[in-house]
């Protein structure tokens, strides 16, 4: 590559979302300035390893103060701006400039600022944004418009289309922003596109545009809103409280905003160690939350994306070139260039940016996925070997003399307790593991998509039963495609077609199909050696009964109890061993997910090759097969426990 990948590149970025008044007079600036700087240092303080995106659409008013204020010194080397448009920029400048109308003894009409002020203010900014160093965000988003359509129309028409489009923003920024910044006077009578219907469309998940909630049984896609309480120009009366900063939860929950928490002190820090070490253990998905749950669930998803962040800084510290994540990606950046699928950096358009976000992004949570696959297969043979010992513990007593028979409960007592850290370290790099896999599946998915030109985001086309469980997961997928903006649907051609078989369908009907072969084989050797254990210790425990009725041999005799050890207990050590293997491994449930998965690439193989069937509905419902069942195999691994047989 001509650019090399910087980290922050492959990095999942938390995104701020602005939404408020544009009357807003000049003497409340500087405060509301204040309160946003606070809010922009408690979350890099919070989230110190995540690159910020803040999404604003530089109307008159609050998405200006916000992105004045991201601008400043202190943070235009941490936030990342990006604009998305209601319009095309030559309809738009034509809304700009503010003037209200305010009632009292006599009508008032102030004049905010005016259009050739405001147009010249929207310029500065963009000329600011523009000179950005991020290669992935692009700085100007547009929202479907079609200006030729609105030009034939009258004045009334236009503005009953201008509310729309203000809603379609504001809903874009409101679904796609894990956090909300609303510059908000709640007293203010709300109308179609403003701040009142947006923050409301974010806390209740009831959208029109993007993704309609009408007639819709999923669970609405909610969040939560930092609300700055903000005087209006036109206002009549004092607001109460003004620049109060109050974080709004779904379900008329609100807490008052604090700018640091305070950092825990050794025994309140030891304490969370072992807390956090229950929750590992302990943890299970579930849809019913407690209302402190519901609230903090938001902030874990958000501590979740950090941590994925934090381990992607912390691996490229390693010392061997070729196995850094930035070498990997660029790698696969290049792979992708070579078969065709992506053009080269200089021609990259916004849409072949996304594309190459995803692949960088998806190459990174594979590499994560992997290491913290071996590193979990790595603590499955120590786990196995104390399994091992905690069943020997029965079958030694009867070979040692008695006086030995308190160190064997001692050492029975410090096999489980090794056992359960052991257990937590593995448990911990499972569910590293699991979640970095979901992400590279899903990323593999919107990847197909892009090359398919669907521009749908995956993280809404999960299954609602599934929401839940995959939470973080999906806020992660919605934050890596914050440009699939609704536009013109495109076909692809043949050629395109010819791409998309070859290195998605293909490449994943010979991945299925040759993971089912070698896990075949695996399953088959396990199920010889776990039903000869069985039928051996069946055997000579059949034996050894009939010994203890007719007495052929004296059971008293050392020998009698070594020979029993040998021909009983050790199969039976054995065979706790590889069904304890057999519970990690899930030889079976894995072939049965990868036949299901394979079925559907070659009913998708077959469909393609008939002209007459729509090959986007086709790829769109691939994709969404491929999401459920990666869904469905990340919660049953979660949800599956493993237990000593002697516990």
């Amino acid at each position: 590559m001509s650019k090399t990948i910087n980290i922050n590149d492959l990095k999942i970025p938390l995104i701020i979302g602005v939404t408020g008044h544009r009357d807003i007079a000049e003497e409340d600036k500087e405060k509301l300035e204040e309160k946003i700087s606070d809010i922009f240092e408690y979350i890099l303080y919070k989230y110190k390893n995540t690159p910020i995106i803040l999404l604003t659409p530089l109307a008159d008013g609050a998405d200006r103060i916000v992105a004045k204020v991201a601008l400043n010194e202190k943070f235009r080397d941490k936030i990342t701006i990006s604009v998305p448009l209601p319009f095309d920029e030559q309809t738009y400048q034509t809304t700009f400039g503010v003037t209200v109308k305010k009632e009292g003894k006599y009508l008032e009409e102030l004049v905010v600022i005016t259009q050739e002020g405001s147009i010249n203010e929207y310029d500065s900014f963009i000329d600011r944004i523009d000179n950005q160093i991020n290669t992935f965000v692009p700085t100007k988003i547009p929202m479907l418009f079609d200006k030729d359509e609105y030009d034939k129309l009258d004045e009334e028409e236009k503005k009953a289309v201008r509310y729309k489009q203000y809603s379609l923003v504001g809903e874009y920024v409101a679904i796609h922003s894990h956090i909300l910044i609303a510059l908000q006077n709640p007293c203010s009578e709300g109308k179609n596109g403003g701040t009142a219907e947006i923050v409301n469309k974010k806390l209740s998940g009831e959208y029109e545009y993007i993704n309609t909630t009408r007639e819709n049984v999923n669970i609405p896609e909610r969040g939560i809103v930092y609300r700055i309480l903000t005087p209006r120009k036109k206002d009549e009366h004092e607001l109460v409280n003004k620049y109060q900063v109050i974080k709004l939860f779904p379900g008329n929950k609100q807490v008052e905003f604090k700018n640091k928490d305070e950092e825990p002190k050794f025994l309140k820090s030891m304490l969370y160690k072992v807390i956090d070490f229950y929750t590992h253990l302990l943890s299970k998905p579930c849809i019913t939350k407690t209302e402190i749950e519901s609230m903090n669930s938001f902030r874990l998803e958000h501590y979740r994306i950090n941590c994925f962040n934090k381990l992607v800084k912390e691996h490229e510290k390693i010392e061997e070139p070729k196995k850094k994540i930035i070498k990997l990606s660029e790698d696969n950046v290049v792979s992708y260039r070579e078969k065709g699928i992506i053009s080269d950096e200089c021609c990259w358009d916004s849409d072949e940016k996304l594309l190459v976000k995803n692949i960088i992004t998806r190459r990174a949570a594979a590499t994560l996925s992997n290491i913290y696959q071996n590193k979990m297969n790595s603590l499955e043979l120590p786990i196995l070997i104390l399994i091992m010992l905690s069943v020997s513990t029965f079958f030694i007593p009867d070979i040692l003399p008695e006086s030995f028979d308190k160190y064997i409960k001692l050492s029975y007592i410090f096999i489980i307790a090794l056992f359960y850290i052991f257990y937590v370290y593995f448990k911990k790099y499972k569910d590293t593991y699991e979640d970095t896999r979901a992400i590279s599946e899903g990323l593999r998915v919107q990847i197909a998509w892009k090359m398919s030109k669907i521009n749908d985001s995956v993280a809404l086309s999960y299954p609602s039963s599934h929401k839940d469980q995959m939470g973080w997961i999906r806020t992660t997928l919605r934050a890596l495609n914050i440009f699939s903006i609704p536009k013109k649907q495109l076909k692809v051609n043949n050629k395109e077609k010819e791409k998309i078989n070859k290195h998605w369908i293909n490449e994943q009907i010979e991945y299925f199909e040759k993971n089912i072969n070698k896990l075949s084989m695996k399953k088959k050797s396990q199920d010889k050696k776990i039903n000869f254990f069985i039928y051996t210790s069946i055997f000579f425990s059949f034996i050894f009964s009939l010994n203890s009725i007719f007495s052929y041999i004296d059971s008293s005799s050392i020998w009698f109890s070594l020979t029993k050890f040998f021909l009983i207990g050790v199969p039976v050590i054995l065979l706790a061993y590889f069904k304890a293997k057999q519970a990690f491994d899930s030889y079976g449930k894995t072939i049965a997910q990868y036949e299901l998965s394979l079925a559907h690439f070659q009913r998708a193989k077959n469909l393609l090759q008939d002209e007459n069937n729509d090959s986007m509905k086709i790829y769109k419902s691939l994709g969404i097969e491929a999401l459920g069942e990666n869904t469905f195999w990340t919660i049953l691994r979660r949800e599956k426990q493993y237990k000593s047989p002697s516990l």
